[in-house]
């Protein structure tokens, strides 16, 4: 049906002018309804990296494709690549991230940043059953001397890098995804 009659979602009245101040807000609503963001030219400025902003505030994977350092259409996209967003030089790597290339299959494909430091140290702190807050600070100030503070921040890059899910404040690993995408 979305594809024979089109789809249409706003947070504005039919007939709506579409002025400069509201393309920030569709931008939040591009990024909500997306599994990736994937960013092709981008100035230093501008609705890509508002979008971009709005994927990484709920989790969602930032792709970018490289340009010309001489070129201000690839300066935003060259700063995602150096501030951590995946590459994309071709449709493959898009397909990768997706867990839809099986040419690259070599068994489970993990899209996601691995952990490191102390966030890895955290991880390491979870078994099968999930976790308080309360509980993973305790078992991070015993084993690791860490701090709460440290310890929250840390569990909360940790749900937003996708090794986490929180549910009613109890913390647990995420499952893996295959390469076949199940």
């Amino acid at each position: 049906m979305v594809g024979e009659r089109g789809f249409l979602c706003t947070e504005s009245p039919l007939g709506t002018v579409p002025e400069p101040f509201r393309f920030p807000l569709r931008n939040r609503i591009i990024a909500g309804l997306s599994e990736i963001v994937l960013v092709v030219e981008s100035r230093l400025e501008g609705g890509s990296l508002i979008t971009v902003r709005e994927a990484l505030q709920r989790g969602i994977t930032v792709m970018a494709v490289p340009g010309a350092t001489s070129t201000r259409a690839s300066q935003g996209t060259n700063m995602l690549i150096r501030d951590g967003a995946l590459v994309a030089i071709d449709t493959d790597d898009v397909l990768a991230v997706l867990g839809l290339d099986h040419r690259r299959a070599t068994g489970r494909f993990d899209p996601r940043v691995p952990a490191v430091g102390i966030d890895a140290r955290i991880l390491e702190l979870f078994d099968a059953e999930p976790l308080s807050l309360d509980d993973v600070a305790t078992r991070a100030r015993d084993i690791l001397a860490t701090t709460f503070g440290a310890t929250a921040v840390s569990l909360g890059r940790l749900e937003a890098a996708g090794w986490l899910i929180c549910t009613s404040g109890w913390f647990e690993r995420a499952r893996v995804r295959d390469s076949g995408g199940t």
